[in-house]
């Protein structure tokens, strides 16, 4: 017994090795690195020119209706800040994977639909003559801020678009690793400590005893019935 204790440690290391052993990240986390510094990047960069577009929008001169890309602009620029707070903050946390993945399809969903209600909403006609003569004139330099406003938009709209790109690729890179992992065919270690089990059962027997019984002439006997077993509890 004392020669077989040495094999079975050593095949109870084996298998502890085995359960223990470390996953390889598939693919290689260089590309995740690269992928959330670029999405920092993108969606500072957006935010950045969504705040310039909405102050310029706000306070230049246009007679025209610009309300529906002040919304859009508004709702990319609240997904670029949400982006930004979220690239930060997940190298720290470290989110689970599969958090990651709905946050990805989220984000990268809202991003394009975001950017494609800005594109529709893209300046037009900001500086026509609403009222007729003798109102005064539109603002001679609201032409500039027009064509300032259109190259604001385009460039936020694109990098907005390559940023939901960013997203779908994390989502596809993520969804790969996982698969690869094969998380499903693992077996699931379960570690109980070393001791002993022991179970314990009492049983008490309860006895029943007889009573004595008294005849109508007053005479007493007193008789004692044979101790017999009760009912059983467990």
């Amino acid at each position: 017994m004392a020669e077989s204790a040495p094999l079975l440690e050593e095949r109870h290391e084996e298998l502890a090795g085995q359960f223990n052993a470390p996953s390889q990240s598939t693919p290689t986390p260089v590309y995740f690195r690269i992928l959330k510094i670029i999405t920092v990047g993108l969606s500072a960069v957006t935010l950045g020119l969504l705040l310039v577009n909405h102050i310029i929008v706000r306070y230049a001169p246009f007679t025209g209706y610009y309300w529906n890309t002040l919304e859009a602009s508004v709702a990319l620029g609240q997904l670029a800040l949400v982006s930004l707070i979220f690239s930060i903050i997940n190298p720290l946390v470290n989110f689970p994977t599969l958090l990651n993945l709905i946050i990805d399809i989220v984000l990268a969903h809202a991003i394009f639909s975001s950017v494609n209600r800005l594109l529709n909403a893209f300046p037009t006609e900001w500086c026509r003559d609403r009222y007729p003569n003798p109102y005064p004139e539109p603002n001679p330099k609201c032409k500039d801020w027009e064509l300032a406003m259109k190259v604001l938009i385009a460039v936020a709209a694109g990098l907005g678009a390559i940023l939901g790109l960013v997203y779908i690729s994390l989502l596809v890179l993520r969804a790969v690793a996982v698969f690869r992992s094969k998380f499903w065919k693992r077996p699931i270690a379960l570690n109980f400590p070393t001791g002993q089990i022991s179970l314990e059962i009492s049983l008490k027997f309860l006895r029943q005893e007889g009573g004595a019984t008294e005849n109508t002439m007053g005479r007493s006997t007193e008789a004692s019935s044979p101790p017999s077993h009760g009912p059983l509890h467990l």
